[in-house]
């Protein structure tokens, strides 16, 4: 929930990032979806701003950035492509792959997956399909690698980051399905 604290610091790095002054406009709840399951689900917060020579208006929300509970705010500006919060939220969240993922091969993933109303970090396997196209969250293998539990995510939240451990973030959440005896 965004606080009058987080106002007053969303202003603070408005003036610093874009050197202007701004009127804090409203704030209202913002979800992104993609096949029904939420990729990100948060507030954001509409200012008004005096004096950019560009804009008029700027979007600003917290991002969790670790479990423990660090946020980061984000600012952007409402200059075209960017003309509303839903806009400005894809703009930061949505990375083009730099490179052609092979289809069929393996590849590590780090994501915040949303279970039993919790938000958790977690790593799984991630496969392509369709030349990157299509892109899956392996939750589960059966013996033979088989992917048993697969969850679909889209390809335009996946962040390349070799360097990290794992070969990508996803930017959204992966929702776990729930369990299933077999």
């Amino acid at each position: 929930m965004i606080t009058p604290d987080d106002i007053t610091k969303f202003q603070r790095s408005i003036k610093e990032r874009f050197g202007c002054n701004s009127q804090h406009i409203e704030t209202a709840p913002l979800r992104l979806e993609f096949n029904g399951h939420t990729l990100w689900s948060s507030e954001v917060s509409t200012f008004e701003l005096q004096g950019h020579a560009k804009a008029v208006q700027c979007f600003a929300w917290k991002l969790l950035i670790d479990p423990t509970g660090r946020q980061k705010c984000l600012t952007v500006l409402q200059i075209p492509p960017i003309a509303t919060a839903r806009d400005a939220v894809r703009s930061t969240l949505a990375k083009k792959l730099p490179f052609k993922p092979e289809s069929g091969k393996i590849y590590r993933v780090r994501s915040f997956a949303l279970e039993n109303c919790k938000n958790n970090l977690m790593e799984c396997d991630l496969l392509f399909e369709k030349d990157g196209e299509t892109a899956y969250a392996v939750l589960e293998w059966w013996p033979g690698n088989t992917p048993k539990n697969t969850v679909q995510v889209d390809p335009e939240f996946l962040q390349h980051t070799p360097k990290s451990g794992v070969d990508f973030h996803y930017q959204g959440q992966i929702p776990i399905p729930p369990s299933h005896d077999n």
